[in-house]
């Protein structure tokens, strides 16, 4: 971000934001979404108390 505010990145700010950012979230969100239910899953069959 200071690179880009001093005038020194290559490229846009938009288009590295759009190539790198937004698949990242996209990634994660669709990693979440698969994996919370096996988590959750696992935990309960654990019978695991916590304090």
């Amino acid at each position: 971000m200071a690179l880009f505010v001093i005038g020194q990145m290559p490229g846009s700010f938009i288009a590295l934001f759009v190539a790198v950012v937004l698949p990242a979230t996209l990634f994660n969100v669709v990693f979440t979404i698969i994996l919370y239910p096996i988590v959750k899953s696992i935990l309960q069959r654990s019978q695991m108390s916590f304090a």
